[in-house]
């Protein structure tokens, strides 16, 4: 733990007399404010703050003994904790504000259709970097050939050229958010009409595209009934049942049931024919145009052939937005924890970058992108990387080593090389962000204290406090035979508890009752009044075995039925754990000096 001034330590731990090579642990108020704060109340029982303090420096004193041990150094505990940090830092490497953004932009984007066309370079799945970097160079060109024509200069020169590539350019039709891959996605709503957008890496290779409109995205609901295809003569059985079925619609039979009973599409048909909402420009050629083509609630079609089969269509509703409900159902579905991690180490990388005002070296990101594209097999361009000599990213006299970062030898299918760049940079930032985050976050600083803390003081108990002694039947029976009050049933107390947070105000109290004076307020935290009966909450406040001087009782005992020793068993058990502690507790006492802080 670092070490602090005077004025800010709690309590400082001099050295081990018998071992000069002995930790000098010193406790930091602030983080016992922090654990304080946070256990002083357990089932709503207070402990008062100096007896808390006596048990944090007992605490404490168990983990300098641990890493005096050593028990620190060990594999099991570093593992063990590495479990703790991850678990533990994992929420602050959720960037609520870049969701809420996304989700925002989702929200724009599904009243959106984007009618668009696109070119597509492919790459194979086991391309050399060589052929991914010509690949790369190759739609660069075709990207400067949609440019030109886009602005109407040399249209028929640069259409020449892209035939030559032996390229088509595929029409996407219209489409909107969540139904391309992401990259694409991205690129064809931040592309304006009429342009070309920046150059695609998916996983079936780099693209261009064009987009020509974009409109609103209007959803019909319709219900139908349907009968499948399956061959001719069933067809024409199907048509006279079908046009049997349009007249008792016509005469007012429900839809609904009709669907239900005739309907051979199964997941509509259990709902009475409902279809889910369809985007109008959905592909599903006779269908759609008839489906359109009803204006009016209720209305219905004649029957309709597709390439699925028959059906009559009933017109439900349509709509221009997606209801918030199902918005948040989507989000919950597409917000998986790889798509929140994105998201978040963008933001994280971005802020960390502003915040310390972090210095970007390309020339060493330029290097790296040189090795990783070479023909070197992973090992050899691990070691060139690891053996750069100049930083990613300088952040004061920081230096971000090449070797320090986890970085791909191969670049992803879906990333361009700027974004394979940008990968490295938001990973070197996010990893300082991790390293800074218990400099800035106190909350997180003595959580992970006590995440880390808590296996060796597990192990330091273990050896010296819940194993099992020669002597542990005798000294039950000496707590049996000093403490008669605390072993019966039927105790009751009336009268007065008051709680401190220490001895001094415990001791004005006492003074303040034996003068028939009234007690200050400002001299306990706790007052508990009336009639109590043992074994109720307060009994380690009335009948305890080890006396708090903070705790100040003014009232009337009146003595319960004692238990015999073998009744008192389970309770001496618990008893037997605490007096363990205690004498641990002293011996760590007079093996690490203690000083309080006198000021505090």
């Amino acid at each position: 733990m670092r070490i602090l001034n005077k004025i800010t330590s709690l309590v400082a731990i001099a050295s081990v007399a018998t071992n000069l090579f002995a930790q000098k642990p010193q406790f930091d108020k602030d983080e016992f404010d922090f654990v304080f704060k946070k256990n002083c109340r357990v089932n709503n029982v207070y402990t008062p703050r100096e007896d808390y303090l006596n048990l944090y420096v007992n605490y404490k004193l168990k983990v300098a003994e641990a890493r005096n041990m050593q028990l620190d150094t060990l594999s099991s505990y570093k593992r063990e904790c590495k479990l703790y940090q991850d678990e533990l830092i994992a929420p602050y490497l959720v960037d609520s504000t870049a969701i809420e953004a996304y989700k925002n932009t989702v929200r724009e984007r599904v009243a959106k259709r984007i009618h668009g066309s696109h070119i597509l370079v492919p790459i194979a799945t086991d391309a050399s970097p060589k052929d991914t970097l010509a690949a790369y160079n190759r739609i660069a060109l075709i990207r400067d050939s949609l440019l030109k024509i886009a602005s109407n200069k040399g249209d028929h020169r640069e259409k020449k050229r892209i035939r030559r590539e032996d390229l088509i350019e595929e029409d996407l039709g219209f489409f909107t958010t969540l139904q391309m891959v992401a990259p694409f996605e991205e690129a064809a709503f931040n592309t304006p009409v009429g342009g070309v957008s920046e150059i695609i890496r998916t996983q079936f290779g780099y693209h261009v595209m064009r987009v020509y409109e974009e409109k609103p995205a209007r959803q019909i609901l319709v219900a139908h009934i349907m009968r499948q295809n399956q061959d001719s003569l069933t067809n024409i059985k199907d048509m006279h049942l079908m046009d049997s079925l349009l007249h008792c619609i016509k005469a007012g039979e429900s839809f609904e049931e009709l669907a239900k009973k005739y309907s051979n599409d199964g997941q509509s048909a259990a709902h009475g024919g409902l279809m889910p909402w369809l985007f109008e420009d959905t592909q599903i050629p006779g269908f759609m145009s008839a489906a359109l083509s009803l204006k009016n609630k209720d209305d219905v079609s004649g029957i309709v052939i597709s390439p699925f089969g028959l059906h009559i269509i009933k017109y439900i509703d349509e709509r221009t937005s997606i209801p918030e409900a199902q918005l948040n159902h989507m989000f919950r579905e597409i917000l998986v924890a790889s798509k929140v991690q994105e998201l978040s180490s963008r933001t994280i990388a971005k802020q960390t970058a502003k915040k310390y005002k972090a210095a970007v070296n390309a020339a060493t990101l330029n290097d790296i992108m040189d090795i990783v594209l070479s023909s070197a097999s992973d090992g050899e361009k691990k070691s060139k990387i690891d053996a750069l000599k100049q930083p990613i990213i300088t952040i004061g006299e920081k230096k971000i080593m090449a070797s320090e970062v986890e970085i791909a030898t191969t670049i992803s299918k879906q990333q361009t090389p700027a974004e394979f760049k940008t990968a490295i940079i938001d990973k070197a930032l996010c990893d300082y962000y991790k390293e800074q985050l218990p400099v800035e976050n106190a909350q997180y600083k003595y959580t992970l204290a006590e995440y880390t803390d808590g296996p060796l003081v597990y192990e330091m108990n273990i050896q010296h406090v819940w194993k099992h002694q020669a002597n542990d039947s005798t000294v039950m029976d000496l707590l049996y035979a000093q403490n008669p009050a605390r072993y019966a049933k039927d105790g009751k107390f009336s009268g007065r508890i008051y709680v401190c947070d220490n001895s001094k105000n415990a001791d004005k109290i006492k003074r303040a009752i034996e003068r028939g004076k009234t007690v200050d307020k400002d001299l306990y935290v706790e007052l508990i009044e009336g009639d109590q009966t043992q074994g109720g909450l307060y009994d380690d406040y009335l009948w305890p075995c080890y006396k708090s001087d903070c705790i100040v009782v003014d009232g009337q005992y009146t003595e319960g039925q004692r238990f015999d020793r073998q009744l008192a068993t389970q309770q001496l058990q618990s008893d037997l754990i605490s007096y363990r502690e205690r004498e641990f507790a002293k011996r760590l006492r007079e093996k690490y000096k203690i000083t309080h802080n006198p000021k505090l």
